[in-house]
């Protein structure tokens, strides 16, 4: 999780929530911790939705837990006032190489590509 927190930056007025920024600039925010040896995504949130910018950053987080091995685990609740339900978020999320079981999300960590030449 140190890699995270040091890649992030902190909200001003939220303590859980961490900042991920393109340019300096603000655009997801994600409440993350650890539970039984997991990272657990409590919420992931674009602040400027339909740019891509939670798919770079979700994409960002994933390669992270899979350079340290960790699975990340969490439920899918769609931010307030965001445009995508539970459906398109499930969607989403299993694009992104995740298993969904109803409001459920897991992914198993991936071998790191430096990691299989050894």
């Amino acid at each position: 999780m140190r890699d995270f927190w040091n890649q992030t930056q902190a909200h001003p007025f939220t303590k859980t929530l961490s900042m991920f920024c393109v340019e300096g600039i603000p655009v997801v925010l994600f409440d993350v911790g650890t539970r039984d040896g997991a990272i657990w995504l409590e919420n992931i949130h674009s602040t400027q939705e339909g740019h891509g910018y939670g798919s770079q950053a979700l994409d960002w987080f994933c390669a992270l837990a899979d350079k340290h091995g960790v699975e990340i685990r969490g439920e899918i609740y769609p931010p307030q006032g965001s445009t995508l339900g539970v459906e398109e978020l499930a969607a989403w999320y299993q694009r992104h190489g995740f298993t969904v079981d109803g409001h459920k999300i897991c992914r198993e960590p991936r071998i790191a590509p430096e990691k299989v030449d050894q």
